[in-house]
This record gives C-alpha cells, sequence and structure tokens, in this order.
C-alpha cells in the first residue's frame, strides 16, 4: 500500500504543490496524512496515526525531505524503525535515493543511507538559522514596540470550530469524511484535531472531578 505524507509549519501556509506532487506519484487522495507543524520533533498527531497505520512492504512519499522532519537525532530513529519494519520511504526531492535503497549493493545502500542523514543534518540546521534570525526578528519589534504576538486563530466560541467538531463525532451518521468536513467550515485538518485533543481532554478532566 501507498501512503503520502504532508508537513507545513502553520496554517496559513498552503498544502496543495506538496498535495499535487504525491498524487502524481500515484498516492491515494484517502491515504494521505498532513500536519501543519513544526518540523523539530516527531510529536506529530497525522504522522504518528500514519505510524500505526503502515505496515512492512508498505510506501510512504513525501515532497522533500525536510517535510518529513528538521531533527537529526529523532530522524535517525524514524528511518531505522521503518528500514527494521521494511516500509519504503519516498523522498521526491531525492529520486536517485530509491534505486539506492533497493539496489543489490550493501555499500549502494549504505551509502543511500548516509545520504539520507546528512539530509536531516542539512535540515536540522535550516530550522536553527530560521529560528535564530525569527528571534531576532521579534527582539527588533519588540524594540520598536511593534510585537503583538501570535493570535489564535480558533478561539472556543469559533463557530465554525465548533460546528466542525459536532460534525465529526457524528460523521457516521452524516456519511461525511474529516476532509469533508475541514473543506465544509474551511478549517484545516491539525487545527481541528488539536480542539478535538482539547475536547477530549476537558471532558476527561470533568468525568474524574
Amino acid at each position: 500500500m501507498k501512503y503520502g505524507y504532508i508537513r507545513v509549519s502553520s496554517d496559513d501556509q498552503s498544502d496543495i504543490r506538496q498535495m499535487k506532487s504525491l498524487l502524481e506519484a500515484g498516492v491515494p487522495e484517502h491515504n494521505i496524512f498532513c500536519d501543519k507543524m513544526s518540523g523539530k520533533n516527531f510529536n506529530r498527531t497525522q504522522y504518528k496515526r500514519l505510524k500505526k497505520i503502515v505496515k512492512p512492504g508498505d510506501t510512504i512519499v513525501f515532497h522533500e525531505l525536510d517535510r518529513f522532519g528538521r531533527n537529526f537525532k529523532e530522524g535517525k530513529e524514524e528511518v531505522d524503525y521503518f528500514q527494521r519494519n521494511n516500509i519504503k520511504l519516498i523522498f521526491l526531492d531525492m529520486e536517485f535515493l530509491n534505486g539506492m535503497a533497493e539496489h543489490n549493493d550493501v555499500f549502494v545502500q549504505f551509502m543511500g543511507y548516509v545520504q539520507v542523514l546528512t539530509a536531516l543534518i542539512i535540515a536540522e540546521k535550516e530550522r536553527e538559522k530560521l529560528k535564530k534570525r525569527q528571534l531576532e526578528g521579534i527582539a527588533i519589534a519588540k524594540e520598536n514596540g511593534k510585537y503583538k504576538g501570535r493570535v489564535k486563530k480558533y478561539h472556543k466560541n469559533h463557530l465554525a470550530m465548533n460546528a466542525a467538531v459536532e460534525d465529526y463525532y457524528n460523521r457516521s451518521a452524516l456519511r461525511i469524511t474529516v476532509n469533508d468536513i475541514c473543506k465544509k467550515y474551511q478549517v484545516s485538518r491539525s487545527a481541528l484535531y488539536r480542539r478535538l485533543e482539547e475536547v477530549n481532554e476537558k471532558k476527561e478532566l470533568l468525568e474524574s472531578e
């Protein structure tokens, strides 16, 4: 089975380019998982769902390697996990690696593995530089009295998000998918799942009292 994974860093970024490339690579749309989170670690809702679903012999396709992650240590652990479980990773921006991973020569396979780890190191360094520039920009904005902090897009009384949550719990009866709900109410999948986690945590807290 072929799966796809998309990651963008925030709700404001578009996943259209990644979605298009995965569909062109033959990944069924219903097998594509998307997180709108930083690549600093692998604690991502949709990524973890995908990891539980894939089985030996399956393939996961990524638009680019840095969509997989930007953390070398955790990235290496994830790559090793998929290798041990015979799950193939395809990075569309590094096509030459695909042949190396399946090559009969163990040395060629090892060099492909090294290439992936090297790319993860570069991705982590780029993330660190970006973070540094952001912090420098925030510091300058604060000095000029222009920094207001990040605004939460979906507050607790957000009508569309609350309606999306209600439809999610009734999706079987309504015969709709999560994608249908997100399109209907114009909310992102990652934001919807974050709200569902908040709702579940609140429910568990109330039940424990």
